[in-house]
């Protein structure tokens, strides 16, 4: 297809976030995409719908989460006629990616609860590194960079600003760095840097209000937290930090929904290095392949046997009912037992092959759905890497979400982001079902509905819809070292009571590598499915492996998640899953939404032969 065939078949694809400068910050492959998906207009941040000469489309979607935004490009690819909206300025709904100053803002600063979004995020609680006096000393005389405005970040578009609370938005321009180490020097930063001051109220206010970072004595110890959070964030572009980090199984169905749809060329990943598991307070290898189980000198050879003949079993245990089929139903963990596993090889397969980390689940998950798991994990290794992931770069939410989205307006689709929306109503006409108004009073109509939890409340009154709440505890620390010598990206599964934890905990680390932070630095997130979690679990992680973080960022997530996904005829509800490790579960429900509004095809289908044929 020839410049010119493209040009007369792509519709304008309106981005409406504001800040100029972040519109450039996309991975060289996403550029590509971009270049594919629309003409470029004139981006002013104010919402022009006058652009918009079409009203009615075939299906709308409401929300840039993966499940829609897959929805979205699949049905474009179909030939249906699709507008995609979202309220946000950002891709990925809980699954977005944001630079370092935006993530300290979302989290600290915007607490506007009538947003669901923000609403979603509670429990809060910010830990700086206080730092030796030589620490501080070297981070506060350190000199201001040359030519950091012409610097090309190491992020992506998705780590975008956010308004202010004035509503104007905020430009990630360079940020000044103090020079030497004196409050006066911190005072200069925040002139410099206005727009970073109520991060800084929020992080590090004082309960006595009379005390400023002018009335601060160079002695006191608040001195040293400003000087870190200060040094942090002059480097604020160079991380991309997720609310909620996922992985991608190797042989999942979303690495092969991204190889068949051809998405997946317009991203890049990279393999993840190692999965270690706590046991006995000792952070162990997960074996990845067969010479790794032998390789291992901590486990005796007939355990080594025993494993491998369970392992071997699991990856086609659906031909061999007779050895599981009496223990079908009744907890994995005495399936793994009757095998005569020991309890480091069971805490092994249980809690890092199989992933059921929570406590509950560990005890009460089912031998069939284990096997199912423990299958998915294992015939994912051996394709990429050691391991059977994937890890995405510049933050896996906001890019993946974002190549779908772009790949619908190759298609002919219109997606707008900043984009509020006032009411949602229903009509009885079958080809003009729904009618979404938006804040500025443009109505849109389509025959077909799909939008995330978010919306909820713009639903006409009186209209039900039965929601459960998922709470998930998180935290993100910054570290100045790995947490495992010689490799940047892991996991690493800690039962419950494995390091002082009462809860099972998964820490996923990243770094430079998949351009997550600045080169001397990692970043380590930790999780935890248990709706019991605390705190107190992850400092006993950190304190357990000797970890000063210079920062650790401690969160709820609290997502609506619709208890059905047919809430109407020709109307779907997905929710973001911020429990699992991987994405898994969004690509299934997008292809369960496909399939109901276009039967008779496959999702993505002929994709690549097509454009292979080009």
């Amino acid at each position: 297809m020839g410049p010119s065939a493209i040009f007369n078949h792509l519709h304008t694809m309106m981005w409406l976030s504001g800040a100029n400068d972040q519109r450039e910050r996309l991975s060289r492959p996403l550029r590509d995409l971009r270049d594919r998906a629309f003409i470029r207009p004139n981006f002013k941040g104010e919402t022009n719908l006058q652009m918009l000469e079409q009203t009615h489309f075939d299906a709308i979607v409401l929300g840039t989460g993966l499940s829609e935004s897959i929805i979205a490009s699949s049905l474009a690819r179909a030939g249906k006629t699709v507008l995609h909206l979202d309220r946000n300025i950002f891709y990925g709904d809980h699954f977005a990616c944001f630079d370092l100053k935006t993530f300290l803002r979302v989290l600290c600063v915007e607490r506007d609860e009538t947003n669901p979004f923000n609403a979603a995020y509670g429990d809060v609680e910010v830990v700086l590194r206080s730092g030796s006096k030589e620490e501080v000393e070297r981070l506060a005389g350190i000199q201001k960079r040359e030519n950091t405005a012409n610097e090309e970040p190491a992020t992506s578009e998705v780590a975008q600003d956010l308004p202010t609370d004035d509503g104007a938005v905020e430009t990630n321009g360079p940020i000044q760095t103090p020079t030497p180490n004196s409050i006066s020097t911190i005072l200069d930063f925040l002139k410099q840097n206005a727009n970073l001051v109520p991060v800084f109220k929020s992080l590090l206010a004082d309960p006595d209000p009379s005390v400023t970072i002018a009335s601060l004595d160079p002695s006191d110890p608040l001195l040293p937290k400003y000087t870190i959070l200060a040094h942090l964030l002059t480097q604020s572009r160079q991380f991309n930090i997720d609310l909620a980090p996922k992985l991608l199984y190797n042989r999942g169905p979303l690495v092969e929904l991204l190889i068949s749809s051809g998405v997946g060329k317009y991203l890049e990943f990279k393999a993840l290095e190692s999965v270690y598991l706590s046991w006995q307070g000792k952070c162990e290898l997960v074996p990845g392949s067969k010479e790794d189980v032998f390789s291992n000198q901590s486990v005796s050879l007939v355990d080594k046997r025993r494993l491998m003949k369970f392992l071997t079993f699991a990856v086609e245990y659906e031909a061999q009912p007779e050895i599981y089929q009496d223990f079908a139903t009744r907890p994995f963990i005495d399936f793994l037992r009757d095998q005569k596993l020991s309890p480091r090889l069971i805490s092994f397969i249980l809690h890092a092959i199989a992933f059921a980390v929570d406590r509950a689940d560990s005890e009460t998950i089912t031998t069939v759905q284990g096997l199912a798991l423990t299958q998915r994990h294992l015939q994912s290794l051996g394709r990429w890497g050691k391991t059977a992931f994937l890890v995405a770069l510049y933050g896996a939410g906001s890019e993946l979400s974002q190549a779908f989205c772009r790949f619908c307006a190759v298609y002919g689709g219109i997606y707008i982001l900043n984009f509020p929306i006032s009411t949602i109503s229903i009509s009885e006409d079958p080809d003009r079902r729904f009618k979404v108004v938006g804040s500025d009073g443009g109505e849109y109509t389509s025959s077909w509905l799909v939008t995330s939890s978010n919306y909820v409340g713009n639903l006409p009154q009186g209209m039900n819809v039965d929601m459960k709440s998922t709470r998930v505890l998180r935290a993100m620390a910054i570290l100045d070292k790995p947490i495992h010598e010689d490799t940047n990206l892991t996991v690493t599964v800690f039962p419950p009571d494995s390091n002082s934890n009462t809860q099972g905990i998964i820490a996923i680390q990243q770094s430079w590598d998949v351009s997550a932070c600045p080169k001397e630095y990692y970043i380590l997130h930790l999780h935890s499915p248990s709706p019991q979690a605390t705190h107190q679990d992850f400092k006993a992680i950190l304190s357990s492996l000797s970890l000063d973080p210079l920062i650790t960022v401690f969160y709820s997530q609290t997502v609506q998640v619709p208890s059905t996904m047919w809430v109407a005829d020709h109307l779907a509800f997905v929710g973001s899953n911020v429990v699992d490790v991987d994405f898994e579960s969004a690509v299934l429900d997008a292809k369960a939404v496909f399939e109901r509004i276009v039967p008779d095809e496959e999702i993505f289908g002929g994709v690549v032969a097509e454009e292979d044929g080009e």
